[in-house]
């Protein structure tokens, strides 16, 4: 019922500005929304949004801390189906041309809004009548971009920007007008579509095919690559305003063209014409991840069973959104989190534990991680959202039970069938997975200021859990958190380095959270056979097989085909796809960590010695964490882009690793003496010396001309090898400031920085000016003793290493420092130790830039594998360890099944291990 307010005539309420993000879609502290039986309450003075759900309370927490008194409650229904004269649900309407529909809210949803005070009603807020509330304003904030919008609208813009091939661009003087029949197809094949001009000399050509069924055969980068011409339109984008897609091969990216309709003019193509006919690549990429959707299916074709309930959430792919979805829901499997996160605050809403909400600092719960990471924690683990969709129901339906509900980390899954929720599965052939939660507010503060994580753009999994890491830990150190649970990822290794010369050591000790696996690529030979129609067995031509997708049924399992475009092309080209000997992940903990294992024979600049001579250094373990992170690398340069290959990771049979004293490193031994240190003060009474010349490549150098000092520095730049690096080096850096400068010399020359924290700052700039950062550049001459030809090999290799992990020693994050000695190691030092595979994360795509990620994590008290595909929540095949057993035990235990979870986990990309 509504009454009439004295406070409302003397409030000075405003519509929203631009700049204003309007919270009024979901709470900002949980994910109940506008299509939740309560509705949403926004905030008329910050236009924060909250819930009325009777435990969390979230609107009338923020109105009583903030004393906002006034709340807009936004509710929406979902508009029943238009009905045809015959009384059924009418079609929708047929496509006859293409075009882009807008689909408004106003044609699916009725919206319902009240105006409260809550100074009237301090428990619940009181309706004013209609007469009391502003249309104006409520329509301004019903038709403002929501948050969400924003966020996603800022995180799809691509900032483009000129390049100098742009902005020098010159059409070739013999350019002349094109006939438009010119236009209609590539010059080199019949393809009439993906076409792109060179604005140079009005060459037609097609574009690289793209994922989603845009062919092209790449002849665009192939005139690119023969004749120089760097510039190209795609055609069909070009609109009268003069916007088109504009791309630079040399620069490999999106560029703008200032002068479009000059340089079209050239060709006799009036841009005042022209039409928009054909999507952008910005377009495409939106489509594609947008409208990914994927049908599920088991091997036998069958479609799988979703399942439901707490900690089976699904999160909504918000487009390239897959690499956070498989990466939270690994972390929030894991007890620390749970307990961090969920099961404190669940506590609280029992009566007991300490409520953030209550005492957030922040002005907005949106701007503040810990309120993000609650909501996740209560999205994912709470059960709440974890309901069938349906045309029924809103898409946010939450449970309406008036307690808590209780998480049972032992909790068997359960199939709708089996639960209080009820089935639609006979509504339909295909099943009816949850509509998933979407971490839209956490996306875009976790990726605030971030070059990569801030854009839509695919990212890669294993560098977004380590930026995860990287924030919360810092927050939580701000804050005083004493149960920061990131620290059950983290350990130590410890590196061994030995002069050759002298025989002395240095030891180092390092913490990390992640153990990365550099995968050995070794080929194998492929042969591939048919069966004739004799029934006896041939060799098939690449082209003959190719049609046949031996990986559907994994792709039902994984949502994503695993045919490899790049392959197919190579089939067509009577090139066959290359295949890689397994490795075993024990093995190569064994080979790599083990008692004798790993030596590493380095160039280095020995303090004792005071020459260059040669170590072997050799790294080990120094403790190990309570949930170990093995990160698969399995890459190799493909015309210098890194590539992912196909490499099977062998797992042990019980998949369980084990670690002995074998591993663990055992410090300095009797008999051994330490290096001193590269510094001043490292014990030598001696001024620091220049290191020994390559007494050839210096003599070349001076003959040429140069002077002295450059020939050192350029020598010294690129590893002490030979002239013609050097050379190279020389002629890059002729306009150098400082370049005739004496030598300065931080102790020890070349290689002293190979186990300590500086750098020959000669060395990093020349890897920048190659492309990479500050932080690779320094990373990877650390890890080479400052060899910088070695370095480059280190980066390429590299890919995915930002270098975060660098020194100095005193930095405030323990997972990416040196230690100082008498530091306490991190995690546990006794051996021996056991450790139990309970997810991994699973990519496909020939990058881990593209493609799409999964997870498997086990759940339950009987350790079922379930699949988390986005929102789509499925018992994964072969994921139920006593049918797997059983199965094991029989004829087919040598068959395989392409989408069992075990072969599954042996193309995994991040493997996360619990110790038992």
């Amino acid at each position: 019922m509504s009454s009439s307010c004295p406070h409302i005539s003397t409030a000075h309420l405003r519509p929203p500005k631009l700049s204003d993000h309007i919270h009024r879609e979901e709470c900002t502290q949980c994910f109940d929304s506008q299509d939740s039986p309560l509705g949403i309450d926004v905030c008329l003075d910050c236009f924060n949004g909250g819930c009325l759900d009777p435990i969390r309370h979230h609107a009338s927490t923020h109105v009583h801390k903030t004393n906002h008194p006034f709340t807009l409650n936004i509710r929406r229904t979902k508009k029943p189906p238009k009905k045809s004269e015959r009384g059924d649900e009418e079609p929708p309407a047929k496509m006859t041309k293409l075009a882009i529909i807008e689909e408004k809210d106003s044609d699916k949803y009725d919206t319902h809004t009240t105006l409260k005070c809550w100074k009237c009603d301090p428990n619940n807020g009181l309706v004013l009548s209609s007469s009391q509330t502003d249309s104006a304003l409520v329509q301004s904030i019903l038709t403002a971009h929501s948050s969400s919008t924003q966020s996603e609208i800022k995180a799809w813009e691509e900032e483009l920007e000129p390049c100098k091939h742009t902005l020098t661009l010159s059409p070739s003087p013999s350019a002349s007008p094109i006939a438009s029949a010119a236009l209609a197809h590539c010059s080199q094949c019949s393809l009439n579509q993906n076409l792109w001009l060179c604005l140079t000399c009005g060459s037609l050509n097609c574009g690289r095919s793209q994922f989603g069924g845009v062919q092209g055969n790449g002849h665009a980068l192939a005139h690119f690559e023969s004749s120089g011409h760097e510039v190209a339109v795609k055609l069909g984008t070009i609109t009268p305003e003069g916007t088109a897609d504009i791309y630079c091969y040399a620069c490999n990216d999106s560029r703008i063209l200032p002068s479009i309709s000059d340089a079209l003019a050239a060709f006799g193509i009036s841009v005042a014409n022209l039409k928009k006919t054909d999507k952008s690549t910005t377009e495409l990429n939106i489509d594609q991840n947008l409208s990914y959707d994927f049908s599920l299916s088991s091997s036998s074709g069958a479609p799988v069973k979703p399942i439901y309930g707490p900690g089976l959430t699904g999160l909504a792919n918000l487009g390239n959104s897959c690499y956070i979805a498989s990466v939270l829901q690994v972390l929030f499997s894991i007890e620390e989190w749970k307990g961090r996160w969920f099961e404190g605050a669940l506590a609280h809403g029992g009566g007991g534990g300490v409520n953030h909400a209550e005492t957030c600092t922040e002005r907005l719960p949106a701007e503040c991680l810990e309120c993000q990471m609650h909501k996740l924690a209560d999205g994912l683990l709470s059960g709440r959202y974890a309901v069938p969709s349906s045309s029924s129901t809103s898409s946010t339906s939450t449970s309406t039970s008036s307690t808590a509900p209780t998480l049972d980390p032992s909790t068997t899954l359960f199939a709708p069938s089996s639960t209080s929720h009820t089935s639609l599965e006979g509504l339909s052939d295909q099943p009816t997975f949850q509509p998933g939660i979407k971490p839209t507010t956490f996306k875009s503060l976790i990726g605030r200021n971030h070059p990569e994580f801030a854009t839509m753009k695919q990212q890669d999994a294993e560098e977004f859990l380590g930026h995860l890491i990287s924030v919360l830990r810092r927050g939580g150190k701000k804050n005083g958190d004493e149960l920061d649970p990131t620290r059950i990822f983290t350990f130590a290794t410890s590196q061994r380095l030995q002069c050759t010369s002298c025989h002395k050591v240095r030891y180092r000790t390092d913490n990390t959270d992640v153990l990365s696996m550099d995968v050995p690529a070794i080929e194998k030979p492929v042969t591939v056979t048919f069966t004739t129609s004799a029934g006896g067995a041939a060799g098939a031509a690449p082209s003959e097989i190719m049609d046949v997708d031996p990986d559907s049924v994994a792709a039902g399992q994984t949502g994503v085909s695993a045919q490899d475009e790049n392959a197919k092309a190579k089939a067509k080209a009577g090139e066959s796809p290359k295949e890689y000997e397994p490795v075993s992940l024990q093995a190569w903990i064994d080979a790599s960590s083990g008692a004798g294992g790993n030596n590493e024979v380095l160039e280095y600049n020995c303090p004792e010695c005071k020459r260059g001579v040669g170590a072997v250094k050799q790294t080990q373990l120094a403790s190990l964490p309570d949930v170990l992170i093995v990160h698969a690398k399995k890459f190799q340069l493909v015309n210098w882009v890194p590539a992912k290959l196909d490499i099977p990771i062998i797992l042990p049979p019980d998949q369980t690793l084990t670690f002995t004293e074998a591993h663990f490193s055992k410090g300095l031994q009797p008999g051994e003496s330490l290096l001193p240190d590269d510094g001043p003060s490292g014990g030598s009474s001696s001024a620091p010396q220049l290191p020994e010349f390559n007494a050839v490549a210096l003599s070349t150098l001076e003959g040429m001309g140069f002077p002295l000092v450059r020939c050192q520095k350029a020598l010294m730049a690129t590893g002490n090898n030979d002239a013609e690096a050097a050379m190279e080096w020389l002629f890059a850096h002729m306009e150098d400031d400082g370049i005739d400068d004496p030598i300065e010399l931080g102790g020890g020359g070349v290689g002293a920085s190979a186990a300590g924290g500086e750098v020959d700052k000669e060395k990093v700039a020349m890897l920048v000016d190659m492309g990479f950062t500050d932080k690779q550049a320094a990373k990877a001459l650390r890890e080479t003793s400052s060899n910088t030809e070695r370095a480059v090999e280190w980066l390429f290799s590299h890919p995915d290493d930002m270098g975060d992990d660098a020194p100095p020693a005193t930095a405030d994050d323990p997972s990416t420092s040196s230690r100082s000695a008498n530091a306490p190691l991190p995690g546990h030092t006794t051996a021996p130790a056991k450790y139990s595979l309970f997810a991994f994360i699973s990519h496909k795509g020939p990058s881990v830039h593209s493609g799409h990620y999964v997870a498997h994590v086990r759940k339950g008290s009987s350790g079922e594998w379930v699949l988390f595909n986005d929102e789509k929540v499925v018992l994964a095949e072969g994921g139920d360890p006593i049918a797997a057993a059983s199965k094991a035990s029989g004829v087919e235990e040598e068959k395989k099944d392409a989408d069992s979870v075990d072969e599954l986990m042996k193309k995994a990309y991040l493997y996360f291990w619990v110790r038992t």
